[in-house]
């Protein structure tokens, strides 16, 4: 089943502001709104979940790299001081 969420609900699962998500899907960097009526949009609940998804994996792989170039400059130094 297809969940529509309006922009309260697409706040409060992503925790940006009404502002924010305008602007970034204005950029095309979030998801694009579904036309409900006249005035009326909102957002597939599958997207935003995507969305969020893809923003978790991101950190992850960022935050792997950090490690791995830690762990890089610590054996550098390691062998600097060793020599």
């Amino acid at each position: 089943m297809v969940r529509i969420l309006r922009l309260p609900e697409v706040q409060r699962h992503t925790g940006l502001s009404a502002r924010v998500i305008y602007r970034r899907v204005a950029a095309g960097t979030f998801p694009r709104q579904v036309p409900l009526g006249d005035k009326a949009t909102g957002w597939l609940e599958s997207e935003i979940e995507q969305w969020v998804a893809e923003r978790i994996a991101e950190r992850d792989a960022t935050a792997g790299m950090r490690s791995e170039m830690g762990r890089e400059l610590r054996a550098r130094r390691d062998v600097k001081a060793a020599a």
